[in-house]
């Protein structure tokens, strides 16, 4: 399993109250019930918790596709300081 899977779910349950048992890999944050608004504040507190901010995710990311995204980025200090970095999550609207 993934590194970032597991902090992925502590946020849902914590920080949304999303359900334990609704937690599994293939879940997409759409069933879960989260809006536009909500997929933004779990990036930014993916990145508080992690130090990566994840920039593709969307309605229809499963939880694993979330995961995967994450463990996927670089932390270098040149990386977050990449011009190509966007400020808002795909699919989601400030």
């Amino acid at each position: 399993m993934s590194a970032s899977y597991p902090v992925i779910v502590d946020v849902l349950t914590e920080s949304f109250g999303v359900d334990p048992d609704l937690l599994h890999p293939e879940a997409t944050l759409e069933a879960l019930d989260l809006d536009s608004l909500s997929l933004l504040e779990l990036v930014l507190i993916i990145e508080e918790r992690t130090g990566r901010r994840p920039e593709t995710l969307s309605s229809s990311s499963s939880l694993a596709e979330v995961a995967v995204a994450i463990d996927g980025l670089d932390t270098s200090p040149a990386a977050a300081a990449s011009p190509t970095a966007s400020p808002t999550a795909a699919g989601a609207t400030p």
